[in-house]
């Protein structure tokens, strides 16, 4: 799966002191592998006595929920790592994120991961304000744009792909390939007459999803969008706020361009 992947991409370019993982001096670092569905029991009698006895200074989590029960965990057996570094996955249990970081007071220790989103908040806005109304009491909205903007590449390739021949992945890979470059339309059920007809008059177009451009690479499908930092402030009247974005990797130059306001001298 998505969060597998992203811990042994993790794994293949981490460098601590210019070092790949496996060239780091003895005991220099602990790779754990806690499946997503390890339940609170799981994690306290077979995982947490190594993180204990590890003692790290930095933890670095690329998976969901397990990695919040983690850190309960960590602090109720008081251990105290300097710095955590968390996944989108996180955001998605937002409630129980924030308590344990206001039990260990932990804002000055977090930084957080994830992609970009895109410089035109419009179509977020819009997907934002419709989700909100459909799930008035839900709080834990957080990530599911993903999922979101996924459904629209899906319907929209298959719209591109055309009736020609009979509708199948290589036929849906081709549609795809007309998202990328052209007129700019937007995601979202009131765009879809104007999507459907651009793509059957003009030769493609570029979908502006809630996160941006499509940016895949076209060989490999792999999403080829810039990754940000975010943080969680206390500063908001006594209540957490998630400050996406703050600092932003461009792929290009390999530098990191903005402030990161959550931790003073950061």
């Amino acid at each position: 799966g998505f969060a597998s992947d992203l811990g042994n991409l993790v794994h293949e370019r981490l460098r601590t002191r210019a070092r790949s993982p496996d060239r780091n001096d003895a005991g220099g670092y602990l790779r754990l592998r806690i499946p997503a569905d390890a339940k609170y029991e799981r994690i306290l009698d077979e995982f947490l006595p190594k993180l204990v006895e590890f003692s790290p200074n930095v933890v670095v989590f690329t998976g969901a929920y397990e990695a919040i029960l983690t850190m309960d965990l960590l602090g109720r057996a008081g251990a105290r790592p300097d710095f955590y570094v968390l996944s989108h996955h996180q955001l998605e249990r937002r409630e129980d994120l924030m308590k344990v970081m206001r039990a260990q007071t932990l804002f000055d220790r977090v930084v957080g991961v994830s992609f970009a989103g895109s410089r035109d908040e419009a179509p977020y806005q819009e997907y934002r304000s419709i989700l909100e109304a459909t799930f008035p009491v839900d709080t834990e909205l957080d990530g599911s744009e993903h999922h979101y903007d996924a459904a629209y590449y899906l319907v929209y390739s298959a719209v591109a792909a055309g009736s020609e021949r009979p509708l199948d992945g290589a036929q849906m890979a081709l549609g795809l390939q007309r998202l990328f470059d052209g007129p700019r339309y937007s995601v979202g059920g009131h765009h879809i007459p104007e999507t459907t007809m651009a793509l059957r008059t003009e030769r493609s177009i570029t979908l502006e999803g809630t996160r941006g451009r499509a940016a895949f690479d076209a060989k490999t499908g792999a999403f080829l969008g810039n990754g940000a930092a975010f943080c969680i402030d206390m500063a908001w009247l006594l209540e957490e706020k998630v400050l996406v974005d703050v600092l932003e990797y461009d792929r290009d130059t390999g530098e990191l361009a903005g402030s990161f306001p959550c931790i003073e001298g950061f």
